[in-house]
């Protein structure tokens, strides 16, 4: 059992860093969907968006400021879930795709909230529960 967690970790983690990366490389391209989109501040809103999905996925792969990051990601996963795939926007196939990306992003979202109400498990760099408690989201 104490190796689901840093597994859990690591396959949550991937999509973040690789995004990250990913957002930062396509950085032009982004601010321009963003603009489109109306998201305000295109630019540092793209900036700050790709350096927490890069960041984020970081200390939640290494255990540390997991529960932080989890709720933190699944916050961003959940606004792109809503203004990137808004399926009910959407007729047809787009809408049966958008479906499918917003059903993604929920989902991951989901296993963010858990992990940040769980915390980071084993073999975490802050295996010290006094020092791990982080964002408490429930009893």
């Amino acid at each position: 059992m104490g190796i689901m967690a840093p597994v859990g970790r690591a396959l949550f983690s991937a999509l973040f860093i690789f995004a990250g990366f990913d957002q930062f490389r396509r950085f032009d391209e982004l601010t321009a969907l963003a603009r489109s989109l109306n998201v305000p501040m295109p630019e540092v809103t793209t900036a700050v968006t790709s350096f927490i999905f890069l960041a984020g996925g970081i200390c939640v792969l290494l255990g540390v400021l997991a529960r932080v990051s989890a709720t933190l990601l699944a916050i961003l996963t959940l606004y792109a879930a809503v203004e990137v795939h808004p399926f009910w926007k959407h007729e047809g196939e787009e809408a049966v795709q958008k479906r499918v990306h917003f059903m993604k992003d929920m989902s991951i979202a989901g296993a963010g909230l858990l992990l940040a109400h769980l915390g980071p498990g084993a073999y975490s760099l802050r295996r010290n529960r006094s020092r791990n408690q982080g964002l408490k989201l429930g009893p």
